[in-house]
């Protein structure tokens, strides 16, 4: 019997992984410690680049400490809507002043100390976003002392509003729940130089008594040193970033001529997308004087897990809208186009009808529609959705995708 020669086999080489896509942050990186939005894309799949549009400092410490010198029974709360105004609130305690800069690098061990004297802490604080609760909870207010929310990933956020009309609820609910020899005390809102009106509108409106100290200023960056910062994240990002993230109106304001200058809102290849903290500058970003765009994600809560999942999601949509065309509409008349991470997705009107019957894209049931007819709704892996043929007439209607 012949012998066979049996040959290893072939090394194979090591399995590449595609490189992550990069997102661009208009933000400092938190250097004092893990940064929050690098570490959330990481986990979604994602590079994170930080280029820094605005300055600020803090403002006021002489009016502060006056006002902590005084009794808290004078105040209903506190009210912050940025984190910088407790660490501003911070430095006037501390007694250092105004006029230190600063480059939002939060998170050293001197900001998780309480700060705030014993007999203001038992005084309900309000807070947006789940940096500045965080923040507030660790200058030593009582009110952040149980986590009530599950972020993606496992993490726990703060009791928080997710934006101004969200806070402004909460506070008119706890003002009207107050005794009636109380409601007479102001709000203590301690707030930046370039505040929205929208908060103080909208307790004007509920006759919920407010008073406000500015805390804070923010200044935008010299363009040249914006450009300068992007430059150098150019070549780590391998050229235009697959997302831009912007975190305030300001801030839009001081980035983008930078941006537009060096070439990276050109969207020659549907990127980059942009992705707003909230729904004020996402608004901001739409109504833009004199750079609007088109602003595909904003975030269901201003925390970095939230932020970056519904990227994700976003990116997975576009992705799974590809591969539905491709199999099922050779010709564009229907098409599916993610259109915010809400849920819902404007279906231009076909010429004909088209029902999917399962296979391997999803699994089809029926259920009613708001437009009065049905709709086929495939739900599962991957999530995807047509319209049936009793609808298709309803041009205008949104599908909801649950």
């Amino acid at each position: 019997m012949s012998r066979r020669n049996f040959s290893p086999p072939a090394s194979r080489p090591p399995p590449t992984h595609p490189p992550r896509l990069p997102v661009l942050f208009l933000r400092a990186r938190d250097a004092a410690s893990a940064d929050q939005y690098e570490a959330a894309a990481a986990t979604c799949g994602y590079a994170a680049e930080f280029v820094e549009v605005l300055t600020w400092r803090p403002r006021g410490a002489e009016r502060l400490r006056q006002v902590f010198a005084e009794s808290e029974r004078r105040w209903a709360g506190l009210v912050f809507t940025s984190s910088r105004a407790v660490r501003s609130l911070r430095f006037a305690l501390a007694e250092e002043g105004e006029g230190s800069e600063d480059r939002e690098q939060e998170g050293g061990e001197e900001e998780k100390a309480p700060v705030v004297p014993a007999r203001w802490r038992s005084l309900p604080a309000f807070a947006v976003g789940r940096k500045t609760a965080e923040s507030v909870q660790a200058a030593g207010f009582r009110q952040w002392a149980a986590a009530t929310t599950t972020l993606p990933g496992g993490s726990a956020d703060w009791d928080c509003a997710v934006d101004a009309a969200a806070l402004a609820e909460r506070i008119i609910k706890d003002h009207a729940e107050k005794e009636d020899s109380d409601r007479d005390l102001p709000y203590l809102f301690l707030a930046g130089d370039k505040r929205r009106d929208s908060l103080p509108a909208a307790l004007s409106s509920a006759g919920v008594p407010l008073r406000e100290v500015c805390a804070y200023e923010t200044a935008p960056r010299a363009a040249a040193d914006i450009e300068r910062d992007l430059a150098r994240a150019y070549p780590r990002m391998r050229g235009a970033p697959s997302w831009i993230v912007f975190f305030s109106p300001s801030g839009a304001d001081a980035a983008l001529p930078a941006l537009h200058g060096a070439g990276l809102l050109r969207n020659e290849d549907g990127c980059p997308r942009i992705a707003a903290i909230g729904a004020t500058t996402a608004a901001g970003l739409r109504k833009h004087p004199a750079h609007p765009l088109t602003v595909s994600v904003t975030a269901s809560r201003p925390a970095a897990a939230v932020l970056l999942d519904e990227i994700a999601r976003f990116d997975e949509l576009l992705k799974l809208r590809g591969r539905f065309n491709r199999r099922y509409c050779p010709s564009p008349t229907i098409a599916f186009a993610p259109k915010n991470l809400s849920g819902r997705f404007p279906i231009p009107k076909p010429q004909s009808s088209l029902r999917i019957a399962g296979g391997d894209v999803a699994t089809v049931r029926r259920k009613p529609d708001l437009a009065g007819g049905a709709v086929d709704q495939m739900s599962g892996e991957p999530l995807l959705a047509v319209l049936a043929e009793s609808v298709f007439r309803a041009v205008d209607e949104d599908l909801v995708v649950q």
